[in-house]
Parts: C-alpha cells; structure tokens; sequence
C-alpha cells in the first residue's frame, strides 16, 4: 500500500510540473505573439514608408526632366504643395 501513495504522489508531483511548465510555456508564447504582431506594424510602417520615398524620388526625377529653370521652380513648388497636401492627407488617415 506504500508503494502505491509512493506512486500516486509521484504522478502528483510530476503532474504540478508539467501544469507550472505549461504555464511558462504560454507565457513565453504569448510574449512572442506580441514580439510578433510588434514588428509585423513596424514592417508596414517601413514598408508605408518606403512608398512615400519612392513617389518623393518619383517626382524629384520630374521635376529635374522639365526644361526650363523658370518652369522647373514653379513646377518644384506645385510639386511641394501638392507633397504637402499628401502629407497632411496621410497625416489625418494615421489619426
């Protein structure tokens, strides 16, 4: 009969182990869910980002194309009223 507490308190006592184990282990899981889900924003903010440059160099290459220079600086500044009013348009989306 001993060795039968013997054995129930062993499986007791690995059963509490392997629940305080389980425990750690949806812990680290969900601290690597928020890791994830953290850096999968920032990727598309880079990526967002990354956009707004490219259409910025897009423009810059338009603005350098145009002939001349009387043209090019009334075309640079419709050009940058028109980066600023993009601007403020993504400024008042990201609110």
């Amino acid at each position: 009969m001993a060795d039968l507490d013997t054995l129930i308190s062993g499986i007791e006592f690995k059963i509490k182990k392997l629940a305080s184990k389980l425990q750690e282990v949806k812990e680290i899981n969900r601290k690597l869910k928020e890791d994830n889900n953290l850096l999968t924003k920032k990727t598309e903010e880079q990526n967002k980002r990354i956009k707004e440059l490219e259409e910025h160099i897009k423009l810059i290459n338009i603005t350098k194309s145009i002939g001349s220079k009387e043209e090019s600086i009334e075309t640079k500044q419709k050009i940058s009223e028109m980066l600023r009013e993009v601007d403020k348009c993504i400024r008042l989306l990201n609110k």
